[in-house]
């Protein structure tokens, strides 16, 4: 599986065209993977980006998953009470923070 490479901003400001991005690239693969090692700026609007991205998987019956997140992002998840609903099931991996 070929992940879905994020970057720059990532907030409120520009949510729609990363929305547009992931789905566009998303069709026609069987798994959604995001690489998020180059997102810079994020904000709730980018969590709730993500929540929707796995629950559209877990609706097409494919996998999920984060990677490279950064500790903003992680901690981010932690303030908002999300790190769970990214992690509870096996379909779904959670972000693990990079450089750490």
């Amino acid at each position: 599986m070929s992940p879905i490479k994020l970057s720059g901003d990532c907030s409120i400001y520009e949510i729609s065209s990363v929305h547009q991005q992931v789905m566009k690239s998303w069709k026609g693969k069987s798994a959604l993977a995001l690489d998020l090692s180059k997102v810079s700026d994020i904000d709730a609007s980018f969590i709730q980006l993500l929540m929707s991205c796995k629950q559209a998987a877990q609706q097409k019956k494919q996998s999920f998953e984060l990677l490279n997140a950064s500790e903003e992002l992680t901690q981010m998840m932690d303030a908002m009470f999300t790190t769970d609903f990214f992690s509870t099931d096996s379909g779904t991996k959670a972000p693990e923070p990079t450089g750490a």
